[in-house]
């Protein structure tokens, strides 16, 4: 396959200035060095020989050394009603020999591993006589067992070196979910890596293809215990829009990677068993509006992709998209600085969001700059023309000047023994985080209210950032005033927190008589999103606006937003009535009684009728760092 010729022509000046946005309060962020970006991996969809003369790909076509690829994944296998594994359809006589071929590859490309998927989307398909397969399959112990002793036999016979799990998804009702797959799926994953390493302890490989999407991850994934038995999860960092949405949007939107994948840190999940996944193709929306052509605006529906994919509606192969800008048959090529994604708008009037190998490179260096394992392609056989990813990371770039905003240092490095300085810098009360120091020019690490480690100092012309949680330009921070000593003029009362959540169900205020729901909201386009986010209404009925109910899709986690008479669900009496009682007396509390404050704030628990907890209702008073 020859190199690509597409012109880098976009991106690269804007490349540092989208890194800038970092993530906050991850705190088990520990730099993995010898993993870091160690995997690059692709998928193969064994269905791309059936295209007809249209971009064929044959497993022994994959250029393995034109894009990098360390890991290969065959798409897919299936699971059959007796809980073993096979091939796709069942197709055996076809499926075998290809994986064969691809497996092959091996024998030209030393260190190269190859797995195979078992799974994906069309597999819980609600039409299909497969969809309960995974759940039931994962519902007890016989079953775990004997799909995972059938799983060594099919790695051992076909030359596999691991199993890629893509389950699309557990404990989704509408895909042959049940409540109890998130237990259960735990459980199948530790069953078929007991038995993988009972045969070669430390050899086969276990991956997850899991979604950026938290909903879905908090129903059915235990990543705590995930964690310990999968090598990496693979994270579809993709279809974040598409013909399902409401509006116009970025199907790769960086701005909802940024906000998902702190979630995996908090559940205890490490940077390096993260590989985020790069999308080689497109989701388009046919507009309503000749006029309006951006992310946000109406839509109509969505065109065939073409022969590549089978003419499937608003999915469109990225070698497809490279032969549109090719003939310059457009009306609009951009680059997206907020999504980080290319848009381009066909002369038909068909949007598509795609990313390019520039907003590769922007996704792939956020992978490094987070340490991540790596990233992975959907799918090779949708790249005909080979490229490389540069990774651009902001912690290479030379010293700062004024016209730039890098950021001139890596995350900072967690302290590995606590070393508790008594009369140096002091902590918050029960803060855990990072806090300035002596005018911003250095900083320390709190835990539980307590000094962990020394402080570090900032390179010379850089301060300490608290947005962005590590040192930048001096130019580009303004310091929280602080005495010399590093003590907070004010100590805080509860800890921030260091993730959103809300409750799909639960309503907010909107205007007149019009309540929503957080789940309509949700469905939003990110520009309808933050107009709603951003509108200045009171309470109503004690119902809070988008941004003090709906913190997760209004990313308001450190927004202080509080009304003094607005009340809050405090708990049950002891005749189990609900108790509330308003934001104005827990303030009055706090200057009294701080710690009583911190733990009624830490109350999550939400009212039948799904009337808010106080950190939800009584922002100013609960949390400590507003924006």
């Amino acid at each position: 396959m020859a190199k690509s010729t597409f012109r880098k022509t976009f991106l690269v000046p804007l490349l540092l200035l989208l890194l800038s946005h970092s993530i906050c309060g991850h705190e088990n962020l520990l730099c993995n060095k010898a993993a870091k970006m160690s995997v690059n991996l692709a998928y193969y969809q064994s269905w791309a020989v059936w295209r007809n003369n249209c971009g064929i790909v044959q497993p022994e076509n994959i250029d393995i050394k034109g894009m990098g690829y360390t890991h290969l994944v065959y798409a897919f296998a299936q699971i059959k009603n007796d809980f073993t594994v096979q091939g796709f359809k069942g197709a055996d006589s076809e499926e075998l020999p290809r994986m064969k071929r691809m497996n092959a590859l091996k024998n030209t490309h030393p260190g190269l591993k190859t797995l195979i998927g078992v799974g994906g989307w069309t597999h819980n398909d609600k039409k299909s006589e497969l969809c309960w397969r995974f759940s039931d399959a994962a519902a007890t112990a016989a079953n775990r067992r004997t799909f995972a002793t059938s799983v060594l036999k099919f790695l051992k016979r076909h030359n596999f070196d691991g199993i890629d799990f893509d389950w699309e998804y557990p404990a989704d009702k509408d895909r042959c979910g049940r409540d109890e797959d998130k237990t259960n799926y735990a459980l199948l994953v530790e069953t078929v890596r007991q038995k993988l390493e009972s045969d070669k302890p430390g050899y086969y490989l276990i991956t997850m293809a899991v979604p950026i999407n938290t909903e879905r991850l908090m129903a059915g994934y235990n990543l705590p215990s995930l964690a310990r038995d999968l090598d990496f999860f693979n994270v579809m960092a993709y279809d974040i829009a598409g013909y399902w949405s409401d509006l116009v949007g970025s199907h790769s939107d960086m701005r909802h990677i940024r906000d998902v994948i702190p979630y995996f840190l908090s559940e205890g999940v490490p940077s390096s068993s993260i590989v985020l996944g790069l999308g080689a193709f497109g989701r388009t929306f046919s507009l309503s509006n000749k006029k309006c052509t951006d992310v946000g605006c109406p839509f109509n529906g969505s065109r065939g992709g073409g022969c590549p994919v089978f003419d499937e509606s608003g999915y469109w192969a990225y070698f497809t998209i490279l032969e549109i800008i090719a003939s310059k048959k457009y009306v609009k090529l951009e680059f997206n600085s907020d999504t980080g994604s290319m848009e381009l708008v066909t002369n038909e009037y068909e949007f598509i969001s795609f990313d390019s190998e520039e907003t590769f490179a922007i996704k792939a260096t956020y992978a490094s700059d987070l340490c991540m394992r790596g990233y992975f392609f959907w799918a090779a056989d949708m790249i005909l023309n080979s490229f490389t990813i540069e990774i651009n990371s902001p912690t290479k770039s030379p010293a700062p000047t004024k016209e730039r905003t890098p950021r001139p240092t890596a995350l900072p490095t967690l302290p590995t023994t606590r070393k508790p300085t008594p009369s140096g810098p002091n902590c918050p009360v029960g803060h855990t985080g990072w806090v300035p120091y002596l005018r911003c020019t250095q900083y320390f690490y709190c835990r539980n209210g307590s000094v962990d480690g020394e402080p570090k100092k900032c390179a010379e012309g850089t301060l300490w950032d608290v947005k962005l949680g590590q040192c930048n330009w001096d130019y580009n921070v303004q310091c929280p005033s602080e005495s010399p000593t590093g003590i907070p003029t004010r100590s805080p009362t509860v800890t921030p927190p260091t993730k959103c959540k809300e409750k799909p169900s639960d309503e907010f205020y909107l205007s007149g008589k019009k309540f929503v729901k957080c789940k309509k909201l949700a469905k939003k386009s990110t520009n309808m999103k933050k107009k709603i986010c951003t509108k200045k209404v009171n309470y109503k009925n004690n119902i809070g606006p988008a941004q003090a109910v709906c913190r997760a899709s209004c990313n308001s986690c450190a927004v202080c937003y509080e009304n003094k008479k607005s009340k809050y669900f405090s708990g049950q009496s002891n005749g189990g009535t609900p108790v509330y009682k308003t934001c104005k007396s827990l303030a009055k509390l706090a200057t009294n009684k701080p710690d009583k404050v911190a733990n009624i704030c830490k109350k999550t628990e939400y009212s039948e009728p799904g009337f808010p907890p106080p950190k939800v209702v009584c922002q100013k008073t609960c949390l400590t760092q507003c924006s």
